[in-house]
């Protein structure tokens, strides 16, 4: 079995499922629209909304991954004023079309790789990588 065939088998295992959130975000009132549209656009299924003083807490289910970037776009929404607290659901298989948008990712990755054996400079170049995290890599992948 070749390095790629090893890279991809091991990124299938991991897209077969994905850690799901429970999220409450409390904004204020002007900024619930915005919010709700944010949560749908990251593959977020909202649960309800309740009134807590002069904000809204918004909760919903969205997957981990979506996640990773969301304070800051949290506080350009709300000017600052919203906050949101995570909780692990469970896991829950990732969306056909996702996973195949990963693994084309990782496919372009590899055909990289594998031309680094031979254009070092290059590669590094078009992955974003010093060449020491490139060397990095092609270890990794039994591709020195």
């Amino acid at each position: 079995m070749d390095a790629r065939t090893r890279a991809l088998k091991t990124h299938r295992k991991r897209l077969r499922s994905s850690g799901l959130k429970r999220v409450e975000v409390t904004v204020p009132e002007e900024s619930v629209g915005d919010v709700m549209g944010d949560l749908n656009s990251r593959r977020g299924r909202p649960l309800g909304m309740e009134a807590r003083g002069n904000n809204q807490v918004v909760s919903a289910e969205v997957p981990m991954a979506e996640m990773l970037s969301y304070a800051p776009d949290l506080r350009a929404m709300t000017g600052g004023r919203g906050d949101y607290a995570m909780d692990f659901l469970r896991y829950e298989d990732v969306p056909q079309h996702v996973a195949q948008k990963v693994v084309e990712a990782v496919m372009a990755t590899e055909q990289t790789l594998q031309s680094a054996r031979f254009n070092k400079s290059k590669a590094a170049k078009v992955l974003g990588l010093t060449r020491q995290q490139l060397y990095g890599r092609l270890r990794k992948y039994g591709l020195e």
